[in-house]
């Protein structure tokens, strides 16, 4: 049976990096498509978790990072 890979999570804001990370993934997904707000605010109506799921999709983070 193989294993499945772990994960590792890391908090990046304020300790690795000097902006919060969420905002610059929602101007980055903007960059890509004008419709972006759009998607975002209905992610985000299903709160803020769904929101950072749906920008994480839209945006690799390498991208979203100044």
């Amino acid at each position: 049976m193989m294993q499945q890979p772990k994960t590792l999570v890391v908090d990046l804001d304020g300790t690795l990096v000097r902006t919060d990370t969420l905002h610059e993934a929602f101007w980055a997904a903007l960059g890509k498509d004008w419709r972006a707000p759009f998607g975002a605010l209905a992610a985000l109506a299903q709160g803020r978790a769904a929101l950072k799921r749906h920008l994480a999709a839209e945006v690799p983070a390498a991208e979203a990072l100044p």
